[in-house]
């Protein structure tokens, strides 16, 4: 019976290190960390000695292989890059990745307090995965679609996996703005929490963006030249957004970690908040490990 309950143990720990995720740190040539508790000036962006900005990570990223790693907290990307009218999470024409924790990695913008006249999520130009953001933005109530974009302008491509995009004071919210530029940008398994429907993109030049297994509490506008598959719309969730509407299990496209058909929302892929994509810190991952070591041992003795 010691035996039994030993093995449950394990068996209850190891998932910890396995969870079914489309990224692997280890395949990065280098993993920068940002936390709030950091420092712009003495820190190294090390695991120990994290970035206290986003912006500083993005800086000391090289142009393509890295990856940022942003911990639980609220982190300021209003002006996040001197580009025109840019704003949000920017990735200054970088090939870098950015990874958060769900639920609790909070990318805000500044609507009430930037000059910019556009208020975008991400306009980044160079190309970017991002997995598990919870995006906040107070447009502070600019009035038309191209301000309210949630991404633009210009050229602007990545490929974006269970966050969340949240509006404050928007009531023109729109997908994509583009003038001469083009918007390529995949969004999977996310939740887009708006105060009402999206109105029809800006479109300058050729917009290819996607919106893929995701939900939104009000309509998207898709007749806008954007291209949206398996989603659910004027959809209820709660806080946590767990959908509260019908229609969201098995109906999406991929797979969910154990398997089966895509679930839609952030609960939903192979990066469902419901698996373990976060990292552990390396003192939580040590005594993981010596807890396995001390129950191994036990077993051993019991043999």
């Amino acid at each position: 019976m010691m035996k039994i309950m030993m093995l449950f143990i394990i068996l209850l720990i190891f998932p910890v290190f396995i969870g079914a995720v489309s990224y692997n740190l280890n395949s990065y040539n280098k993993v920068i960390y940002v936390s709030t508790t950091g420092s712009d000036s003495l820190g190294n962006g090390s695991e120990g000695n994290p970035y206290a900005t986003v912006n500083k990570a993005v800086e000391a990223a090289a142009s393509s292989g890295d990856a940022i790693y942003i911990k639980p907290g609220e982190y300021d990307v209003t002006n996040s890059y001197s580009f025109g009218q840019n704003s949000g999470l920017n990735n200054f024409g970088k090939n870098v990745d950015f990874i958060g924790v769900p639920k609790e990695t909070v990318l805000y913008i500044h609507g009430e307090i930037a000059t910019d006249r556009d208020m975008h999520f991400y306009s980044g130009t160079g190309f970017s995965k991002i997995y598990n953001m919870f995006f906040i933005r107070n447009s502070n109530n600019r009035s038309t679609n191209y301000m309210n974009s949630f991404f633009g302008f210009g050229f602007v491509q990545g490929e974006i996996y269970n966050s969340v995009f949240k509006t404050i004071n928007c009531p023109a919210p729109s997908l994509t703005y583009n003038n001469s530029g083009a918007v390529s940008v995949k969004v999977y398994n996310s939740v887009f929490d708006l105060e009402t429907n999206m109105v029809n993109s800006y479109t300058g030049a050729s917009n290819t963006t996607q919106i893929i297994n995701s939900v939104s509490d009000y309509s998207f506008a898709i007749s806008d030249g954007n291209y949206y598959s398996n989603n659910l719309t004027n959809a209820s969730f709660d806080s946590n957004y767990n959908i509260l509407t019908s229609g969201w299990q098995n109906t999406g496209t991929g797979l969910d970690p154990d398997g089966s058909q895509a679930d839609l929302g952030v609960y939903g892929g192979l990066n469902s908040w419901n698996s373990f994509p976060t990292v552990p810190e390396a003192s939580n991952v040590l005594m993981m490990l010596l807890g396995m070591l001390v129950i191994m041992m036990s077993l051993k003795n019991q043999i």
